[in-house]
C-alpha cells in the first residue's frame, strides 16, 4: 500500500464531534460520548493523547475502527479536587493509522508501540462550562498540607 493511498483512506475516518462541553464537578466523573466513523474498506487503528492524563481521558484509549463501522467513546473527566478550580479549555489529539490488510490486531494499544508511517491527526477540543456542580467538602481537606499534595500529585495542579 503506498502513502497516496493510505492519506486517502485516513481521510475517510471522522469524528462525530469537532468539540465537546464538559460540567465539571466535585461530586462525580462526567463524561459525554463522541462517534468514531470509517467509512473506508480497511480497519483503523486510533490512539487518543490528553494535556491531562490523569484528569481528562478517552476510554478507550486505543482501539480499531473496523471498516465501514463507528466506534462509540467516551470522554471522561474525573471529579475535580482542588477547590476554586478555573477552567481551562483542552484539546485532545486522536491519531489515525491503517491497519495492513491481512494484519489481526489483538491488543490496540501494541499495535501503536512500533509507530506506523503514515498517520493523521485531528483534535477534539474540550471546553468546560463555567457551572461547577456541587462544592468541594472542605471540611476533607482541613489540613492545607494534605490538600496540596493532593493537587501536586494531579496533571497541572487540579
Amino acid at each position: 500500500m503506498d502513502e497516496f493511498d493510505e492519506r486517502k483512506i485516513l481521510s475517510e475516518v471522522q469524528l462525530s464531534l469537532d468539540a465537546v462541553l464538559i460540567e465539571p464537578s466535585y461530586k462525580r466523573d462526567r463524561s459525554t460520548e463522541i462517534e468514531l466513523e470509517n467509512q473506508s474498506n480497511y480497519d483503523v487503528a486510533y490512539k487518543f493523547c490528553s494535556p491531562r492524563p490523569n484528569q481528562l481521558s478517552i476510554i478507550p484509549p486505543y482501539g480499531i475502527v473496523e471498516a465501514n463501522a463507528t466506534t462509540l467513546l467516551k470522554v471522561q473527566l474525573r471529579k475535580l479536587i482542588q477547590p476554586a478550580w478555573i477552567p481551562s479549555d483542552d484539546l485532545m489529539s486522536i491519531h489515525f493509522a491503517v491497519v495492513p490488510p491481512g494484519i489481526t490486531v489483538a491488543n490496540a494499544s501494541q499495535f501503536w508501540k512500533y509507530a506506523p508511517k503514515i498517520t493523521v491527526r485531528h483534535i477534539l477540543r474540550v471546553y468546560y462550562s463555567p457551572n461547577i456542580e456541587d462544592e468541594l467538602p472542605e471540611e476533607n481537606y482541613e489540613d492545607g498540607e494534605e490538600l496540596n499534595k493532593m493537587m501536586m500529585q494531579n496533571d497541572r495542579f487540579w
